[in-house]
């Protein structure tokens, strides 16, 4: 059966919870099928079914990425684009790749094959994979979701990856789905108190299958800006995950261990040291990345917020967002939405086709961190 996509990415400042969508409309010739597709995933291939995923030791050097960046709007999966990025991950020097699960409607089964060569991929090259698991969160999501939905997903998910994945994200950015609009989130009551509870049951289900079914896996729940209140509840309350994943953009400052905001002062990984869990930068990025040739303005942003992070001693983890920039996915035109990674997206007119072209400073900028802290 032949499939044509069409794939849409959305900023996830303006999504409110959804770090990078993709809306793939599914067109079979012999089904007429539409549906959303939302990314990631990874694997070992010596034995994809039972060979635990090994664990590194020391920090978590990451990146967010998928297998169809380098598509363009209307191209389907293709193992070459996903074969191109392995020489990059490996340069840079990144020991894990962020991204998310791949379906076209939630709870689908069988998995999309495609995220298994990703995570194959990976795994073959001795990366560590980070996926994230998200089942949407509009008003239908608040209507029916529950423990029962959670677990069960989450089991869908953890059985037919067990011991290859490292890292499930559970949900993205539970504060601001959560968050009551235009609030903090350092309070308790910034928060929709039905929404939260819906959240909490999903998370316990989804936290308990992936405890039972894929048990060497470590688990990440995420928020942003200065939704600490969510977490400090969802670890109250008995949700069991092990890594605190922050979303942070320029929109918000240079620092999550100083920022300023009604008069006080704000240090996120602080805040959670009592919980003796990893602290992670899940999501990193300048706001419109390059975009305007601000290349040199994008690496020193994100320069500034790593030294910070790493001279603080309690973040474990950075993953910049995104890796390749997503021209492809445009219409071959550069604009504040497709210009965020880290490596530039060109069409080589020779093969006629999209390729991941040049480093720019910010990539060369992160090399450099990561080889000047080899013992971290």
């Amino acid at each position: 059966m032949k499939i044509f996509l069409s794939c849409k990415f959305f900023n996830p400042r303006e999504d409110k919870g959804l770090n990078l969508l993709i809306i793939l409309i599914i067109v079979a010739l012999a089904l007429g099928t539409t549906g959303m597709i939302l990314y990631s995933i990874r694997s070992n291939p010596k034995d994809p079914k039972t060979t635990s995923a090994v664990k590194k030791n020391g920090f978590v050097w990451g990146v967010y990425s998928n297998a169809y960046f380098g598509n363009t709007a209307d191209e389907g999966f293709t193992k070459e684009h996903t074969d191109a990025q392995i020489p990059y991950f490996k340069d840079l020097g990144i020991n894990t790749v962020k991204f998310n699960l791949l379906f076209t409607t939630p709870m689908q089964t069988p998995i999309p094959p495609e995220n298994d060569y990703f995570v194959d991929k990976l795994a073959e090259n001795n990366i560590d994979r980070y996926m994230v698991i998200e089942n949407g969160t509009d008003e239908h999501f608040f209507e029916t979701a529950g423990y029962s939905t959670g677990f069960e997903w989450g089991k869908q998910v953890a059985s037919h990856f067990t011991g290859r994945i490292n890292y499930y994200q559970m949900l993205n950015e539970v504060s601001g789905t959560a968050m009551k609009p235009t609030f903090p989130g350092f309070r308790r009551d910034d928060y929709d108190e039905h929404k939260y509870q819906v959240i909490k049951e999903y998370l316990r289900g989804m936290s308990d299958a992936i405890e039972q079914f894929d048990p060497g896996a470590q688990r990440v729940i995420t928020a942003h800006f200065l939704g600490t209140a969510i977490i400090d509840r969802l670890m109250e309350d008995g949700v069991k995950f092990e890594v605190i994943g922050w979303d942070w953009y320029s929109d918000m400052g240079d620092s999550l261990t100083n920022k300023e905001y009604a008069g006080q002062i704000f240090n996120i990984p602080e805040h959670f040291r009592y919980s003796g869990k990893q602290f992670w930068i899940s999501e990193l990025s300048r706001a419109n990345g390059s975009f305007d040739n601000q290349e040199q303005e994008q690496s020193k942003y994100l320069e500034k917020v790593m030294t910070d992070a790493i001279s603080s001693k309690l973040v474990s983890g950075i993953f910049p967002f995104t890796m390749f920039d997503l021209t492809s996915a445009y219409n071959g035109i550069p604009d504040k939405n497709n210009s965020w990674g880290l490596v530039t997206n060109k069409f080589d007119t020779v093969t006629n086709q999209w390729v991941f072209d040049t480093k720019k400073p910010a990539y060369m900028m992160y090399q450099n961190i990561i080889r000047s802290h080899p013992s971290i």
